[in-house]
C-alpha cells in the first residue's frame, strides 16, 4: 500500500483594516501631504501619519478648509504618528502668531463630523476670527481630542471660533497662550447645538475684551474636569465670560479648577476674575 500525501494550504483574510490617507511626508502640499490627503479622503475614512523623527511639523502657507464637497464628508485627522516616530504631529503656519492664516477651517454638513486629534496646531494672526480653527455657517459636528491649540491670535477666537455649527465637543484638550483683541482667548462660541468640555486645561490665554478662556454667548454647555489657569483679560471673565437668557438653565461645570484667572476692567460691568454671567442660570 502507497500512501498519497496530500499538502493543503488554506489562506485566512487578513481583517486588519489599514489606514484610508496615509500622510508620508511633512511637505505643504503634492503626493504624500495632508492637504493632498484631505483632497483625497472619502466619507467615513480616517487620515494618518507616517513622519519620520525630526519631520513631525508640518508647515502650511494657506489654511486647510473642509469645505466645498469635503464637507459631506465625515472626516477623522489622527496625528498620533504611531507608525512613524511615535511623535504626535504638529500643524502651524509658517510663523505661529504672526502669519495672517489659520490652519484649519471647517464647515461639515449637517450629519457629517470633522473629528481632529492627537495633534498641536499653532495659528497665526488674525484681523478676523478663529486663529487656529474657524469653524462657521454648518449644521455639523466637530469633535477636538487630545489637540493642543496654542500661539494662535485673532479679534474673536483666539484658538477656536465657533459660531452657526451642531455640536462641538473638546476632549483632553489644551488651550495655551493664544490671544484676542475681542472676545474668547481660548475659544469663542456663539449659535452652536451644544458644547461639551472634558479634561482639559485653558492656560495663559490673554485678550483686551472678554472670555480669556473661553466666551460663550446664549449656548446650553457642559464643562467637567476642566482646569482654567491664568488666563487675563482687560474686561470680563478672565476664565469664563458667559452671556445669554434662560436658555442657560440646563448648563453645568462640574470638577473643574479655576486659578489665578482675572478680569481687569474698569468699567462699572467689569466683573468676574474666574467666571462672569452676565445673564443666565447656572445650576
Amino acid at each position: 500500500f502507497t500512501g498519497l500525501a496530500i499538502s493543503a494550504f488554506i489562506a485566512f483574510p487578513n481583517f486588519t483594516h489599514a489606514a484610508d490617507q496615509v500622510v508620508t511626508n511633512n511637505d505643504d502640499d503634492g503626493a504624500g501631504s495632508l492637504r493632498r490627503a484631505i483632497d483625497d479622503v472619502g466619507d467615513g475614512e480616517e487620515i494618518t501619519f507616517n513622519l519620520s523623527s525630526g519631520n513631525e511639523t508640518i508647515t502650511l502657507s494657506s489654511a486647510l478648509e473642509l469645505i466645498g464637497t469635503i464637507e459631506e464628508k465625515s472626516v477623522t485627522i489622527d496625528g498620533d504618528n504611531t507608525a512613524g516616530s511615535g511623535t504626535n504631529i504638529t500643524v502651524q503656519v509658517t510663523t505661529p502668531g504672526v502669519s495672517t492664516y489659520r490652519v484649519f477651517y471647517l464647515r461639515p454638513a449637517a450629519g457629517k463630523t470633522v473629528t481632529l486629534k492627537n495633534m498641536t496646531i499653532k495659528g497665526g494672526n488674525l484681523s478676523d476670527e478663529g486663529g487656529a480653527i474657524r469653524i462657521e455657517d454648518c449644521d455639523g459636528h466637530v469633535t477636538l481630542e487630545g489637540c493642543t491649540i496654542s500661539n494662535s491670535k485673532a479679534t474673536y477666537g483666539g484658538g477656536v471660533y465657533a459660531w452657526g455649527m451642531g455640536n462641538l465637543t473638546v476632549t483632553n484638550c489644551t488651550f495655551q497662550n493664544n490671544e484676542i483683541t475681542g472676545d474668547g482667548g481660548g475659544i469663542f462660541v456663539r449659535g452652536v447645538t451644544g458644547l461639551t468640555i472634558d479634561g482639559s486645561t485653558f492656560d495663559s490665554n490673554t485678550g483686551t475684551g472678554q472670555g480669556g478662556g473661553l466666551y460663550v454667548f446664549d449656548e446650553t454647555f457642559s464643562i467637567d474636569k476642566t482646569t482654567f489657569s491664568n488666563n487675563n483679560v482687560l474686561r470680563s471673565g478672565g476664565g469664563i465670560y458667559v452671556d445669554g437668557d434662560n436658555s442657560l438653565a440646563a448648563s453645568t461645570i462640574t470638577n473643574s479648577t479655576f486659578n489665578d484667572n482675572t478680569g481687569n476692567g474698569s468699567a462699572a460691568n467689569d466683573f468676574g476674575g474666574a467666571i462672569y454671567y452676565y445673564y443666565g442660570i447656572h445650576q
